[in-house]
């Protein structure tokens, strides 16, 4: 009969072995050289990411591949026509002109 529950006694115990014979087999030097590699790589990547959420929309528009830009909503048409229901809603026709380009205000395309 087998017993599905592992005794906890023993998968410690086997836990430690393990880690021994890591310790042994690695200097404390390989291990943070590993460690050292692995936070360089991160703070690498964040930079990368981080630089990459700071960009302008005109940065992203010149830096983009010719054909490669992309809405980043799924239903662009439902979004455009919220946002021309609002910007009417709100007045701002007024000043800005009805489709944004400018009248008693700066244009706004």
């Amino acid at each position: 009969m087998c017993n599905s529950t592992p005794d906890i006694g023993r998968v410690i115990h086997d836990f430690q072995l393990v880690r021994k014979s890591l310790v042994r087999k690695f200097s404390h030097k390989s291990l943070g050289a590993i460690l050292l590699g692995l936070t360089l790589t991160a703070a690498v990547v964040t930079e990368n990411v981080q630089a990459a959420e700071s960009m302008t929309p005109f940065e992203r528009a010149v830096r983009t591949a010719k054909g490669q830009l992309k809405s980043p909503y799924p239903d662009f048409a439902t979004v455009a026509q919220e946002g021309y229901r609002k910007y009417m809603a709100a007045g701002c026709n007024g000043c800005h002109g009805g489709g944004g380009g400018g009248g008693m205000a700066a244009p706004l395309t």
